[in-house]
C-alpha cells in the first residue's frame, strides 16, 4: 500500500500494518508518485496495488494516477475519505515481495526529475535500493551550459532573459539523494558512468542516483525505425 496519510485515514494505515500489509508513506499523491506506483504494482503483478490518501485535496491528486491505470487497464484500488479513529480492519492488496537479485533502475531527466525528486527521501527512509539515472542536460528538452548562463544573467533579470526551457546548469541532484543518507555520483565520463553504476548495483542496502551531465544541445539519437519515436497521437 502506497500512500500519504492525514488524520482522517491514519488508523487505516496502521490497522492496514495490523494486519500484515506493507504500508510505504510517499510525498506526493499525485500521478507521478503514490498512486502511480500503486499502479505499477498493478502492472507488474497483475493484482491489484492500494493508494490511501486523505479526502478532499489528497484524493483529488490521485485523479491522474487512477486515469493512467484506467486507460492501460492496470488493477489498483484508491482508498480516500474519512475513517473512525477506533477502526481496526482495512481492505488492501498486498504489493508482491521483491526478489533477490533484482533490481529497480530508473532512468529519467532532470526534468522530471522535478516532478518526483523529493521520493528519494522516502527511498531513504525504507532502505529502499532503487537506482536512479538522471540524464541532466541542464533544461527542459534542452538547457545551456554554466558560462551562458552566467552571461546570461549580465543582461538583466533572468526571468525575462533566461529560455523558458532553461533550469539551472550542472544542478547538484546528486546532492538531494547524499542528504538523505544515500548515495549521489556527478558523472561526466562514460568511466565515470560504468564505475557509479557498478558500486551502485552492489549495494543492496541503500538508494543511489547518478546525476550524468550531457551537452544541453545534444538532441535524440536518430532511429532507425520512426516508429520508435512517433507519436500515436
Amino acid at each position: 500500500m502506497f500512500g500519504i496519510v492525514g488524520v482522517p485515514v491514519i488508523e487505516v494505515a496502521m490497522a492496514a500494518q495490523a494486519a500484515g500489509i506493507k504500508y510505504v508513506g510517499m510525498r506526493n499523491e499525485q500521478a507521478v508518485n503514490a498512486c502511480y506506483a500503486a499502479s505499477a504494482v498493478g502492472y507488474m503483478t497483475g493484482r491489484p496495488g492500494a493508494c490511501l490518501v486523505v479526502s478532499g485535496p489528497g484524493l483529488i491528486h490521485a485523479l491522474g494516477g487512477m486515469a493512467n491505470a484506467n486507460m492501460n487497464c492496470w488493477p489498483v484500488i484508491v482508498i480516500g475519505g474519512s475513517s473512525d479513529r477506533n477502526q481496526e480492519t482495512a481492505a488492501a492488496a498486498v504489493e508482491r515481495s521483491r526478489e533477490k537479485g533484482r533490481r529497480v533502475v530508473c532512468v529519467e531527466g532532470d526534468s522530471a526529475f522535478g516532478f518526483s525528486g523529493m521520493e528519494v527521501e522516502t527511498m531513504c527512509r525504507y532502505k529502499l535500493p532503487v537506482v536512479i539515472i538522471v540524464v541532466n542536460n541542464n533544461g527542459i528538452y534542452s538547457g545551456v551550459d554554466a558560462e551562458t548562463w552566467k552571461e546570461m544573467a549580465k543582461l538583466g533579470d533572468l526571468t525575462s532573459v533566461a529560455p523558458p526551457v532553461s533550469l539551472l546548469p550542472e544542478a547538484r541532484y546528486d546532492e538531494v539523494m547524499t542528504a538523505f543518507g544515500g548515495r549521489g555520483f556527478l558523472v561526466r565520463t562514460v568511466e565515470e558512468l560504468r564505475s557509479a553504476l557498478q558500486t551502485s548495483l552492489s549495494d543492496w542496502e541503500n538508494p543511489s542516483l547518478l546525476n550524468v551531465l550531457i551537452d544541453p544541445s545534444s538532441d535524440r539519437k536518430q532511429q532507425e525505425f520512426p516508429w520508435l519515436t512517433r507519436s500515436n497521437l
